[in-house]
C-alpha cells in the first residue's frame, strides 16, 4: 500500500521517539536521520545507549538527539523503560535502531491515536529492506507480509515501529523488565486484557536495516521468538488466538512442517506410501501459496523459490521453540502440580481418618 495524503499533525501535541540501542554505531545515526525527516525534533529523539562499546551514544549526539546511558545492557525493555520516565511526553513512538521510519510517521501515529478509542498503534516493514541478499529479503518481507495482512485490531504491540499513550504506558507499568524477548507482545497481551485497544495501521512504515544469515535467522526464530512466544501462549491463554503468526494457516503450516521428513522416511520403509510426501509438502505450499505469490510480485521468482526450504526452517524453529517449552517447562509444571494435589488429598484422607 502506498502511503496516503495527510493532514498537518497537531502541533500540541508531543510525540517522543525513544530508540533503545546496543552496539549501533552503524544504523543509529541513520535512524535518527529518518526520524528527524519524519518531523521529530531534536528533544523529541532519545536514544538510550544500553551498554554499547562501540560509540553508539557519540554518534547519536552528533545528529542533536537527547542520549540516556545505561553502563551495562540491561535489555530493551529496560531501556524503554528507562527513556519513558526521564521526558515528558503525550506518545511515545518506540523505533528499532535498524529501522528508518518513512517521513509521514510521526503524522499517522498523531492520527491514529487522536481517537480515545485506541491506546496504541503499529505498523510494518516496508517492502524494501535495506540489504538484498536473498535470506533478507525473504526474513524482512515475511514480517511485512504478516503485519499487512493481520488484523485492525490486534491483541498485541510491536516497537519496531509503533506507539502508545503515555497514560496508558503508565498505568500498565510500562515494560516487564524480566522479559529479554517478546517484551512488546507481553505488553500489548497485558494492554489488550486491561481493556485497552490496540491498531495495527499496514502504512506505518519503517525501512529495516538488518542483515540475515541463514544462521541467524534460525537463532533468532528458535531463541529470540518462538521460545517466549510459546511461554506467553501458554501462560496467558494466547493458544485460542487466531491472529497474526497464530493464524490456522500458521498452525497447519508447522504441522505440515513436521509431517514432511516423517512422511519421508515413511516413504523409504514403506514403499506403499509412494508420493505422501509430496501431498504434505503440497499442503504446505497451498497454505502459503498467498505469502509465495507476494514474494514472486515483490522480489522475483529466486527469492520465491528460496523461500520455500527457509519458510520450512522458520516453522522447524517454531515448533522445535514450542515443544521445548512444553517438555521442559509446562509438562514438568503440571505433573509437579498433580503430584501436591495428590499430596493433599491423601493428606486430607488421612486427618480424617
Amino acid at each position: 500500500m502506498s502511503p496516503q495524503p495527510h493532514h498537518d499533525a497537531p502541533k500540541d501535541v508531543r510525540c517522543v521517539a525513544i530508540i533503545p540501542a546496543k552496539d549501533a554505531a552503524g544504523w543509529i545515526g541513520q535512524c535518527l536521520d529518518a526520524l528527524s525527516a519524519a518531523g521529530f525534533a531534536a528533544t523529541e529523539r532519545i536514544v538510550v545507549d544500553d551498554g554499547s562499546t562501540d560509540g553508539t551514544g557519540d554518534v547519536a549526539r552528533l545528529t542533536g538527539a537527547m542520549v540516556l546511558r545505561s553502563d551495562q545492557n540491561r535489555g530493551a525493555a529496560a531501556a524503554r523503560n528507562m527513556a519513558a520516565s526521564a521526558v515528558d511526553a503525550d506518545l511515545f513512538f518506540f523505533v528499532d535502531a535498524d529501522v528508518l521510519v518513512a517521513s509521514d510517521a510521526r503524522q499517522r501515529v498523531i492520527e491514529a491515536l487522536s481517537d480515545p478509542a485506541i491506546d496504541a498503534v503499529f505498523g510494518a516493514y516496508d517492502t524494501s529492506p535495506d540489504c538484498s541478499d536473498v535470506v533478507s529479503r525473504y526474513r524482512n518481507l515475511l514480517h511485512h507480509f504478516v503485519h499487512v495482512t493481520g488484523p485492525e485490531r490486534p491483541g498485541t504491540f510491536w516497537t519496531g515501529c509503533g506507539a502508545v499513550r503515555a497514560e496508558t504506558f503508565d498505568r500498565l507499568g510500562g515494560f516487564d523488565t524480566t522479559q529479554r524477548m517478546m517484551e512488546d507482545v507481553e505488553f500489548g497481551m497485558r494492554l489488550v486484557a486491561s481493556g485497552g485497544t490496540v491498531k495495527l495501521d499496514p502504512d506505518l512504515r519503517g525501512k529495516h536495516l538488518k542483515s540475515w544469515s541463514v544462521t541467524s535467522m534460525a537463532m533468532t526464530d528458535l531463541r529470540d521468538r518462538a521460545v517466549p512466544w510459546s511461554r506467553l501462549m501458554l501462560a496467558e491463554g494466547a493458544m485460542l488466538s487466531n491472529e497474526l503468526n497464530m493464524g490456522m494457516a500458521h498452525r497447519f503450516s508447522a504441522i505440515l512442517t513436521v509431517a514432511l521428513p516423517f512422511s519421508i522416511a515413511l516413504e523409504i520403509v514403506m514403499p506403499g506410501f509412494q508420493g505422501l510426501w509430496l501431498a504434505v509438502l503440497g499442503g504446505f505450499l497451498l497454505l502459503n501459496a498467498r505469502f509465495l505469490s507476494f514474494l514472486f510480485r515483490t522480489a522475483g521468482w529466486k527469492v520465491a523459490l528460496a523461500a520455500v526450504p527457509l519458510h520450512l526452517l522458520h516453522y522447524s524453529c517454531a515448533v522445535a521453540g514450542f515443544g521445548w517449552v512444553v517438555l521442559t517447562e509446562t509438562l514438568p509444571k503440571r505433573i509437579r502440580g498433580l503430584f501436591r494435589a495428590r499430596s493433599r488429598s491423601e493428606r486430607q484422607q488421612t486427618s480424617g481418618n
